[in-house]
């Protein structure tokens, strides 16, 4: 039998990757932190595509162990390509061709221009990691990379996390927005090789385990004009973060919401850390950007409420706003309204081109 043919993806850096290290540096790409990343969009993918199991847990209790000596096989649609506790993840991930370099750690970033709660300046982790370019190569491990839809899904969640989405760690900061080329054209016809079911899975999508439907995407021209400061701009390496800190503020300020909403959508440091639901980044003059937050689930009444904050500051902060959304009013993309349809310009779109055509 032929061995099934690799995936390779020339990757192109537009902000840093971050992979980092138990000295909080990166002096290296890790491949197992892009693994992570793919797991993450398959999973979401998964749930939008309606599959049945519906992807686990995996960190959770409830999450899937394969025995064959005891008769357990049946596994999760998403631990059947990346594995479980007794299954090998079906394909191994290689990284080739590095040309670039290093900032290995990343320096705190003081924002002079806006007041925190402690009347300081707020505090950022500034952008850091590697820039420059590599080959991306998925190289099948175990027969099961062919069977049924997996080798697709493989495609598409290479697609979705590589030209819409962020490679890496710190992407709330800023760090891995890139470009990708499939070599070969190994991309053609992802979409025509994916099923759909008529519903979600059954599994309900708590805040931590989203369907790609709830996603949202966008991009805009960068405005440097500080409108609480008018006769100063905004320094470029800043305005991600301003945009953040001001989205914060509005939450706080000029909304109802409870702070557990505010941090959950914003995230938290203290007491008890919760990661953002949303990362901005800036790369030639243009903030790109991608987020999340359920439909259903704990906190989805405030669902408008946050991404109408985030998308009133990226307007006052930028020029061209263009969001892309399912199933939703803020979209000014001309967006399909099925959800076939819509994943189908999801993946023959690049970030770059976002709204266009």
């Amino acid at each position: 039998m032929t061995p099934p043919e690799p995936i390779t993806v020339k990757v192109k850096t537009l902000t840093p990757i971050w992979t980092g290290d138990a000295q909080r540096e990166t002096t290296y790409l890790k491949a197992t932190s892009f693994v992570g990343n793919m797991r993450f969009w398959a999973e979401a993918l998964l749930r939008s595509l309606g599959k049945e199991p519906s992807p686990c847990n995996i960190t959770g209790t409830n999450k899937c162990k394969y025995d064959k000596a005891k008769g357990k096989t049946r596994v999760c649609s998403a631990c059947s390509i990346f594995g479980c506790t007794g299954l090998a993840r079906s394909f191994m991930l290689k990284l080739s061709g590095e040309n670039g370099s290093y900032i290995k750690k990343s320096s705190m970033i003081k924002l002079e221009c806006r007041e925190g709660r402690d009347g300081k300046p707020p505090r950022y982790m500034g952008v850091a990691g590697f820039s420059g370019e590599f080959n991306l190569n998925i190289v099948p491990n175990t027969p099961s990379f062919q069977e049924g839809e997996n080798r697709s899904i493989i495609n598409a969640v290479l697609i979705l996390m590589l030209r819409m989405g962020s490679l890496g760690a710190r992407d709330q900061y800023g760090c891995g927005f890139v470009s990708a080329a499939a070599l070969d054209n190994k991309w053609d016809g992802v979409i025509s090789n994916l099923e759909f079911q008529e519903k979600d899975s059954d599994q309900i999508q708590t805040e931590h385990h989203p369907s790609l439907k709830d996603f949202f995407f966008f991009k805009a021209a960068a405005s440097y004009k500080d409108h609480e400061n008018p006769h100063e701009d905004i320094s470029k390496k800043h305005l991600p973060f301003v945009i953040r800190h001001d989205t914060r503020k509005f939450l706080k300020f000029k909304t109802n919401i409870d702070t557990k909403v505010r941090h959950f959508f914003c995230g938290n440091m203290r007491g008890g850390r919760i990661g953002t639901k949303y990362n901005i980044g800036l790369a030639n003059k243009t903030l790109y950007g991608w987020g999340w937050y359920p439909r259903k689930g704990r906190f989805s009444e405030y669902r408008d409420d946050c991404l109408n904050a985030l998308m009133f500051e990226l307007k006052r902060h930028s020029q061209n706003l263009k969001w892309k959304e399912f199933a939703s009013k803020r979209d000014n993309c001309n967006s399909a309204k099925k959800w076939p349809e819509f994943l189908e310009e999801l993946l023959t779109q690049t970030r770059d081109k976002l709204g266009e055509g």
